[in-house]
């Protein structure tokens, strides 16, 4: 998490280590004056129509659908691409319909819920592949060109402004290795095997 926080991500309140367990403080809920009050939030999945533990939408259809409730959609559309290029690059493939939310949030705007289930997943034994994908261009290292075409075209905004609120992610993608050993993370054990698909991301999004 604070590796995607470096990245600029929405992120929440730091983690919270039980025993062997990292726990993400709730941002769907907060006590106030003696009550909870609960935020309305939704999956993804559910907020695409589908049902069943493993369904999961196009990232198309969940731009489309969050472009049209979102606040901001520029601003989501943004974060959403963002969030996915981070998973990209830094290895975790577990971006299943349940790890991706949208929340009416206290102040009444709706957007995407902060980062949750944001983990090196690629080192699972099972080999969990990327479950959510674009239409085009995606192989699991997506054209990431193409995808910023592919939300702005769904989500029914100008291209110009999403690449204008993305491309600024290039400069922390270009010391986040740094930045990783700075946090104490192993440099042979955790982030030379993800250097290419890093670079990879990197380059792609210094060429915006």
């Amino acid at each position: 998490m604070n590796l995607a926080r470096h990245l600029g991500l929405s992120v929440y309140k730091p983690l919270h280590l039980a025993g062997r367990a990292l726990f993400i403080p709730r941002f769907d809920r907060e006590v106030k004056d003696g009550q909870v009050i609960r935020y309305g939030q939704e999956s993804a999945a559910s907020f695409c129509g589908l049902t069943g533990f493993g369904s999961a939408p196009t990232h198309n259809e969940m731009c489309r659908r969050l472009a049209q409730v979102a606040t901001d959609p520029v601003a989501e559309l943004a974060e959403y691409v963002r969030r996915d290029m981070a998973n990209v690059a830094l290895g975790n493939k577990d971006n299943h319909g349940r790890n991706t939310a949208v929340q009416r949030r206290p102040d009444g705007t709706i957007g995407l819920t902060p980062l949750f289930d944001f983990a090196p997943m690629w080192l699972h034994p099972d080999g969990i592949a990327r479950k959510m994908r674009w239409d085009r261009d995606d192989g699991g290292s997506p054209d990431w060109s193409s995808a910023i075409t592919q939300a702005a075209k769904a989500g029914q905004v100008d291209r110009d402004l999403l690449v204008a609120r993305i491309r600024p992610m290039a400069a922390p993608l270009a010391d986040v290795y740094t930045a990783a050993i700075g946090m104490g993370i192993d440099e042979q054990q955790y982030l030379k095997p993800i250097a290419h698909a890093l670079d990879r991301v990197r380059a792609q999004v210094e060429r915006l």
